[in-house]
């Protein structure tokens, strides 16, 4: 009876190393997926109305791998403009880098906001919202 007992335990010793085993290949897995994040661009004081000007967009990459940055989905609209410069952009696993965006304030004052993708390279063609928010002052149309 004691014999079986020890056995019974060192089995479940080791169902239990081996179920940690798995769940720690799943989490693995599961984070290898590309998961680049942006953080909201707010530009500091207000720009005249049409004016163009330079942000910096931080990115993280959370995931377990490198991954390219390949192009981006432009916008310009009534409420201004916003072109992602200098891609394709490598951002290596679990690290942050930044990109470089062309913002052009809308010909009307007013608080406004722009948003556009990024597209990568990792499997499923991942896109990263980028958002770049502000306040143009001045006179309409210049």
């Amino acid at each position: 009876m004691k014999g079986r007992v020890e056995q019974a335990l060192i089995a479940l010793s080791f169902a239990l190393v081996l179920s940690a085993f798995a769940l720690y290949s799943f989490r693995l897995a599961w984070s290898s997926t590309a998961i680049v994040e942006s953080v909201p661009c707010r530009l500091e004081g207000p720009i005249e109305c049409g004016e163009e000007v330079r942000v910096s967009i931080a990115l993280a990459n959370r995931s377990a791998g490198d991954v390219k940055l390949v192009g981006s989905g432009d916008f310009c609209g009534p409420r201004g403009c916003i072109s992602i410069l200098g891609l394709p952009k490598l951002i290596r696993r679990r690290s942050q880098a930044s990109v470089q965006a062309q913002v052009k304030a809308p010909s009307r004052p007013g608080p406004f906001e722009l948003k556009t993708a990024i597209f990568t390279d990792w499997r499923d063609q991942q896109q990263v919202e980028v958002e770049v928010s502000g306040e143009a002052v001045g006179s309409p149309g210049r």
